[in-house]
């Protein structure tokens, strides 16, 4: 390369992006070799005052409490009383429960007749419909005549 490199193509080389002929230049040619080094130290020279600058300002600038906003507080008794709502209705079909199972029990006979008793197990024996199941048969009519 018999010519000196642009400006852009120093910048080429300092950012990386520099094809290899001006890579080589730049490290054989003492007057291109000085100009990207003065180019670099103008480069960080801009980024020290730019950040000077900027710590400056923050240093200057004033603290400021931003306050919660009124509907803070609402928005946490809403979820409050979401995560009750909820609650309740996770937990209500399992007391109802409890309740049903106790009204299909059979009732227990305190008779001690002895021909009663075994009219009551032959009953038992005799059903068609496991008990359990015989509060769905209510509404069938027998089917024996």
């Amino acid at each position: 390369m018999r010519t000196h490199l642009s400006e852009n193509q120093l910048a080429r080389c300092l950012v990386g992006q520099a094809t290899r002929a001006e890579l080589e230049h730049s490290r054989e040619c003492p007057e291109c070799g000085a100009e990207m080094s003065r180019f670099a130290q103008a480069v960080v020279q801009y980024q020290g005052s730019v950040r000077q600058q900027v710590n400056e300002r923050i240093a200057l600038r004033p603290t400021v409490h931003i306050p919660k906003p009124g509907g803070a507080g609402m928005q946490t008794r809403r979820w409050v009383v979401v995560a009750a709502a909820a609650a309740v209705l996770v937990f209500l079909p399992f007391s109802g429960a409890e309740k049903k199972s106790e009204e299909f029990r059979p009732a227990i006979s305190t008779e001690t007749d002895p021909d009663t008793v075994m009219n009551r197990v032959n009953l038992h024996l005799a059903r068609t419909v496991p008990s359990p199941m015989q509060p769905l048969m209510l509404g069938v009519e027998d089917m024996n005549p």
